[in-house]
């Protein structure tokens, strides 16, 4: 029984010295390079996992209730993540366990719903990098942060791409033969 409660109590001790950090962040005027130049990226929503992790909360200003994992684009400026397109741009925070040694974020942009969407572009963006521009803060007041401005992305590769590369290793491997 003693072993219990002591386990119990580490247990407790745990869940309440956990840290909760934020990332202050927007994403605005997404593209990625194409063959011919920049090329827009309209997305439907936005989600943040760390490296290895599950997909983290999004919070508005000035709230600590989380809003959900997926943070939706501008209404009329879908390359713009709500609230970011203007003369005065802001940003959506990201929660999570500061206790953790996350090393890297990964943004990433989706078109379609929640049950069937399809992954456009990612940004991966590593911790150090974030603390270094002033984007990490321990509470959702934008006071002294710098929004982390996610711009261009890394796209998906397509399935005929896929396909294409696929095939060709079966060559590859048929003409060894």
């Amino acid at each position: 029984m003693k072993k219990v409660l002591t386990g119990l109590a580490v247990a407790l001790a745990i869940v309440f010295t956990a840290k909760a950090d934020y990332i202050y962040a927007m994403v605005q005027d997404a593209y990625y390079w194409g063959y011919y130049g920049p090329v827009g990226v309209e997305f439907d929503f936005v989600t943040v996992r760390p490296s290895g992790g599950d997909y983290l909360y999004f919070y508005t200003a000035d709230s600590d209730v989380p809003l959900s994992q997926m943070y939706a684009s501008e209404t009329g400026h879908r390359q713009y993540s709500q609230g970011a397109y203007g003369s005065n741009p802001e940003g959506f925070y990201v929660g999570y366990d500061g206790a953790q040694s996350y090393t890297s974020f990964l943004f990433e942009l989706w078109m379609g719903t929640a049950d069937y969407a399809e992954l456009l572009g990612q940004r991966e963006v590593s911790l150090a990098a974030l603390q270094a521009q002033g984007s990490v803060t321990s509470g959702t007041t934008a006071s002294g942060t710098t929004a982390y401005r996610v711009s261009e992305v890394i796209p998906e590769p397509t399935g005929g791409l896929l396909v294409l590369l696929g095939m060709t290793m079966l060559a590859l491997r048929r003409k060894r033969s």
